[in-house]
């Protein structure tokens, strides 16, 4: 060993927070880059959302899991009425 210690890496999220900075700073906020640096940051706080309510879920059903997918299929109805005890703040965060 050389005696250097290692630095843990960020979570996912701030990595991605640093780099949208970045991005803004150099291109502004409304450059590509920016705006798709934007968009993947969205999905990943939303991938993190839904693996968390997942695994506090039971078990879907097949047909459960291919209503929920099919959300995500272009052209599906996305202005589904959030559940009353669902935290929809989370996933905008």
């Amino acid at each position: 060993m050389d005696g250097r210690t290692s630095t843990p890496r960020p979570p996912r999220r701030a990595t991605e927070r640093a780099r949208i900075a970045g991005l803004t700073a150099r291109h502004g906020a409304d450059h590509p880059r920016t705006r798709a640096a934007n968009r993947d940051f969205r999905a990943l706080a939303l991938e993190d959302y839904i693996r968390a309510e997942l695994e506090k879920a039971p078990p879907l059903s097949p047909a459960q899991r291919t209503k929920l997918a099919n959300l995500l299929r272009p052209g599906a109805a996305v202005a589904v009425p959030p559940a009353a005890d669902v935290d929809t703040e989370a996933v905008s965060a």
